[in-house]
């Protein structure tokens, strides 16, 4: 690893988001391009390419990097990639069985879909204002990361942090519902 390289990995271990953001946007573009190759979706390959540098900088006092840092980014991205491809089989799975095993909902089904919709809700409305903007401008306008930054005159890196706020709060309720 060169001394550039091993001063970033210094530089983010201590919290530099400069460092991060030097990171990001040396490396972005190829890793995009890269991801793409697996999931055929820009959308998707920015997301996944976001989410690698989101995961690095959450995890960025305990990750251990024994090659360079170039070649961990591209085995985190290929690594997202295909847990992507196994979500995405799981979830073409499921919906195969609802549809054949498909039956009209029970009084039953109904309460604990609503309940789970309100849980829901009750969640995303206690989320910062900000957080539940980013997610309508992601989920329901489509807009990329890059796009939300521009209209809120914000950084990339808050809205991925907005948004990882968002859906760890969003997964905890489906957790605490399934319990």
């Amino acid at each position: 690893m060169s001394n550039a390289e091993e001063n970033i990995k210094r530089q983010i271990k201590k919290g530099n988001k400069n460092a991060l953001e030097s990171l990001f946007k040396t490396h972005y573009n190829d890793l995009c391009n890269f991801a793409y190759q697996f999931v055929h979706s820009k959308d998707e390959a920015e997301e996944i390419v976001q989410e690698t540098f989101f995961r690095l900088w959450n995890k960025k006092t305990k990750i251990k990097i024994k090659k360079s840092l170039k070649s961990y980014l591209y085995t985190s991205v290929r690594n997202l990639c295909t847990e992507h491809g196994r979500h995405l089989l799981v979830k073409a799975k499921y919906a195969k069985e609802i549809k054949e095993n498909e039956a009209p909902p029970t009084p039953q089904k109904i309460l604990e879909a609503n309940q789970l919709e309100l849980l829901l809700k009750e969640t995303f409305d206690k989320l910062p204002e900000r957080c539940r903007k980013i997610f309508s401008m992601s989920r329901n306008e489509g807009l990329k990361y890059s796009e939300i930054a521009k209209k809120l005159s914000i950084s990339v890196k808050t809205v991925e942090a907005d948004m990882g706020q968002t859906l760890k709060a969003l997964r905890h309720t489906l957790k605490m519902s399934e319990q």
